[in-house]
């Protein structure tokens, strides 16, 4: 019985591999380049599409650090997540490096209740702690890292603030303690399925618990990694006994709920709120913003503001102004007595201020008609992002994109 997995790539063979975990948009990418000095070409993860990027990290040249997606939540169901999921599976990973926001503890506790079930020695990097400040959130690290058993360190990391104390934080990664035991039901089904795993098919490296946990949960990477292993047949066999009697769903959906309020136990007896900032128009519009009922009329909202500045505003004052008023009437008329007066080639000047003309249609449409729209866009597009808001609108849009194959945040494109 041989259940080793071997590596990516032939390189990650030789390396050991610390990887950062963590949500979209909590500065793993930031985070990367803080620990490794370099921002490096990406590449499609093994058996995905999904990039990532990889490099030497500048404390340990023996290692490899790799900056894993971002994950909304596991068991994995979009593409991104089934690559961190498939590096925990395959990688020789040694030590865990989980990103937090810490203005949002009770979400970066939900994915280390589970990563701590996974058995590999980690550090929690609490980000972004100088905007949880300035909504009046406090986390006692101390607290937290006693309740974790786990070093936890405070970072700024677009400032560079805790990056040293995170690297020496490192050497005393640690295994996490358990944030929870589940109901009685749970735990034996868990208990059931480590077991076979632990006498069918170990891993190298993860705990049979955690990839119980996950199996369990069905995700599909830990179900194709059990398939590939010789003597899984009566682990998948348990697994399909215990999910197809009372739907696919319910076990996940009860892991995932016990999870969360084993988090938001954790999260309130380590946070501090100052008094007098908890209903700050930006944390309501936040909690507005991921609420399964009011998150959707808000959604409207947000886009008929994009509509007024991009479609109204943009595509009919600003272009109405360009292209009617300055180049129809000022700066066409005075290009084109230029050339006609300068050049007496007929069919040149025609190429150059013609009704098809390089500068009377080209230069006009261009910088009259669509560098307004595209502007005004852009803008739009860009405080939406910097505000949080495409992450919230990935959150609520989840659970609709999920049953037709797509995650949260195939939103955006669309």
């Amino acid at each position: 019985m041989d259940c080793a997995t071997s590596p990516s790539s032939a390189a990650a063979a030789a390396l050991r591999t610390l990887a950062l975990v963590g949500h979209p948009n909590v500065g793993k990418s930031v985070l990367f380049h803080r620990l490794t000095g370099t921002y490096v070409t990406v590449s499609n993860y093994p058996g995905t599409t999904v990039e990532v990027s990889r490099a030497t990290p500048r404390f340990d040249r023996e290692a490899s650090l790799l900056d894993t997606p971002g994950v909304l939540a596991l068991p994995s169901r979009s593409d991104d997540e089934r690559a961190t999921m498939r590096a925990l599976l395959h990688e020789d990973m040694r030590t865990l490096i989980q990103v937090g926001d810490a203005k949002n503890l009770r979400r970066t506790l939900n994915l280390t209740a589970l990563l701590a079930e996974l058995g590999v020695p980690m550090v929690m990097a609490l980000n972004m702690t100088d905007e949880a400040k300035a909504r009046g959130v406090t986390v006692d690290a101390e607290a937290l890292s006693e309740a974790l058993g786990v070093p936890v360190v405070a970072t700024v990391a677009t400032g560079g603030e805790g990056v040293s104390a995170l690297t020496e934080a490192l050497q005393r990664a640690a295994v996490p303690a358990p944030l929870l035991r589940y109901d009685p039901v749970l735990e034996r089904d868990i208990a059931r399925v480590e077991q076979l795993i632990l006498a069918q098919c170990p891993h190298p490296r993860l705990a049979a618990r955690g990839l119980a946990i996950l199996a369990i949960g069905r995700d599909p990477e830990v179900e194709a990694w059990l398939a590939a292993q010789a003597n899984s047949e009566t682990v998948r066999a348990a697994l399909a006994e215990l999910t197809a009697p009372i739907g696919r769903d319910s076990l996940p959906a009860r892991l995932a709920r016990e999870r969360g309020g084993a988090a938001e136990a954790l999260a309130r007896t380590v946070t501090q709120q100052a008094a007098g900032k908890d209903r700050t128009l930006s944390m309501l519009l936040g909690r507005i913003a991921v609420h399964r009922l009011w998150g959707w009329p808000m959604l409207l909202g947000v886009l008929y503001l994009v509509y007024l500045f991009v479609g109204d505003f943009g595509a009919s004052t600003l272009v109405g102004l360009l292209e009617e008023d300055f180049f129809g009437e000022v700066l066409n008329p005075a290009v084109t007595e230029f050339v006609t007066s300068h050049i007496s080639t007929p069919w040149l000047a025609d190429l150059i201020v013609g009704e098809y003309g390089l500068w009377t249609m080209g230069m006009t449409y261009a910088l009259a008609l669509i560098l307004p729209i595209v502007t005004t866009f852009f803008l739009a597009f860009g405080v939406l992002e910097d505000s949080g808001y495409f992450s919230r609108l990935s959150v609520i849009a989840n659970r609709m994109f999920a049953a037709i194959g797509l995650n949260g945040r195939a939103v955006l494109p669309m």
